[in-house]
């Protein structure tokens, strides 16, 4: 009775919604909804970079731009089709309104896939990007984790909008699995009796 109160069975199944309630699958329309605004997201993002330079003290070799002559590799521009680094990205998106979230990842894994490209494994700045990259998996997990914690708070303002319905409706699945998750298929009834 108390389960079928908030919509729920210990036989009802949790795998449609599963699939559908990854963190990605709820932080990407979050990220685009019309909740989140510049002003609160380009500072996560610029925080984002700062936080990722600080996580490696060899990061400084992906802050400033490659400098051919400077950095001893004349060829780096006929192999990198697309250089970018880590200042170019602060750059691009303190002048963006920082709504493409899959645009910012690509960007940061560039910096990182480039220096892979250009270096032998075998090289400081080699592994120093393999380390940075792993440094920006982790946070950007932490990063997404955190923001749908924040939207899960923010459920009773969303829904008050209708545009944003679909969005509310993801946040309401992922709490009823989690409701669900720890509960044990069973097809006995529990009767309590008081005394």
């Amino acid at each position: 009775l108390i389960l079928r109160t908030f919509g729920l069975s210990t036989e009802a199944a949790v795998g449609a919604d599963q699939a559908a309630l990854d963190d990605d699958s709820l932080f990407y329309p979050y990220w685009h909804s019309s909740f989140l605004t510049e002003h609160v997201r380009k500072p996560g993002l610029l925080k984002l970079v700062s936080s990722l330079i600080k996580s490696d003290s060899e990061s400084v070799w992906f802050v400033p731009p490659i400098n051919d002559f400077l950095d001893e590799c004349p060829d780096y521009l006929d192999v990198i089709p697309t250089p970018i680094c880590l200042q170019d990205i602060r750059e691009k998106y303190s002048k963006s309104d920082c709504s493409d979230f899959s645009a910012f990842e690509a960007d940061v894994r560039l910096c990182f896939s480039n220096a892979m490209a250009y270096n032998p494994p075998d090289h400081f700045v080699y592994q120093a990007a393999e380390r940075l990259s792993k440094n920006f998996d982790e946070l950007l997990s932490d990063f997404k984790i955190e923001q749908i914690k924040i939207a899960t708070k923010s459920i009773s303002r969303m829904s008050k909008d209708p545009n944003a319905r679909s969005l509310v409706d993801l946040f309401e699945a992922k709490k009823r699995a989690e409701l669900q998750e720890p509960l044990v298929s069973s097809s006995s009834t529990l009767l309590v009796v008081p005394n």
